[in-house]
């Protein structure tokens, strides 16, 4: 049985054009390792062959005619491959039927192939968030945040990314851009203005409650830095690689302990936050947490 494994570094691109903003400025170097040996391929006029990784899993499923090598531009026929390497899945195994520019055929245990991609995947996270790998070139056409599609983290953190959220909503750090001030002690004493102390918002869709916050053209642009822009941050900090797949709904409701309308300045004000985060298993992850504000 044949064994694989795989490393990787980043190569920067010494030769980018600094006018152009499209170009990357890194790539993404990988060795494939069969059976403890590098496996260099080469195509047409010796160009490099890739590893079809970003799209390797998806050849899992079934036997079938799969392209696991391309060259630079994602292409396998660019590469001078006009026959398809075929991919013969059983229960315990996948065999590589490689047909051009050399003919041979590997024969992997299913585990341990599965295995080898998780830890390339995990090692990698662990070197870089996935927001960095998204500006990280594979080849021509594909970035290293493609080799993320199928990676699941543990969904018990999306209570902590729900924490997070209501933390910084409130949090010093959550500055007005639009001269507001610290946005949570403006939502405080907008509802302390009007007499009321629950504060609703619908993060994705950026609708609030109450409804006279709308009308604040200010508040609500802020809200675009604050709102869903920050929840898929924090989702990527987490490196979940697809937070609009992931998060179909997403709300926080706050309660602040407003006993006046008559707020004195660098007064505090406690508050109860809850947020509640709801993935596409319609499982809701719900964080309750307590802080306060300082107007």
């Amino acid at each position: 049985m044949d064994t694989i494994a795989f490393s990787f570094q980043l190569e920067k691109n010494e030769a980018k054009d600094p006018k152009n903003v499209f170009e990357p400025e890194y790539f993404l170097e990988l060795q494939t390792y069969i059976n403890g040996e590098i496996l260099d391929l080469r195509g047409r006029n010796n160009q490099k062959l890739f590893l079809n990784l970003p799209y390797l899993e998806e050849s899992f499923k079934k036997t079938q005619a799969f392209p696991l090598f391309v060259c630079g531009c994602g292409d396998e026929g660019c590469a001078g491959i006009f026959k398809t390497p075929l991919v013969v899945v059983t229960k315990r195994t996948i065999a590589w039927e490689i047909y051009e520019p050399i003919c041979k055929t590997f024969v992997f245990k299913k585990s341990q192939l599965c295995e080898a991609i998780l830890n390339l995947k995990k090692a990698m996270l662990k070197f870089k968030y996935i927001r960095v790998w998204r500006e990280v070139a594979y080849t021509g056409t594909t970035y290293a945040s493609e080799f993320f599609y199928n990676f699941n983290p543990n969904r018990k953190v999306i209570k902590a990314i729900a924490h997070n959220f209501a933390h910084f909503f409130v949090s010093g750090m959550n500055y007005s851009s639009n001269g507001l001030g610290y946005v949570g002690s403006y939502v405080c004493e907008k509802l302390a203005e009007c007499g009321e102390n629950h504060f609703f918002l619908d993060i994705l869709n950026h609708k609030v409650k109450p409804k006279f916050f709308e009308e604040d053209e200010k508040f609500m642009d802020d809200l675009k830095r604050c709102g869903k822009s920050l929840l898929e941050y924090l989702f990527e900090g987490y490196n979940f690689p697809n937070f609009q797949k992931i998060v179909q709904n997403a709300t926080m409701e706050m309660a602040f302990d407003i006993q006046n309308n008559h707020l004195k300045r660098y007064e505090r004000v406690n508050l109860e936050a809850v947020v509640k985060i709801t993935d596409e298993n319609h499982k809701v992850y719900e964080n309750r947490c307590k802080n306060f504000v300082i107007l």
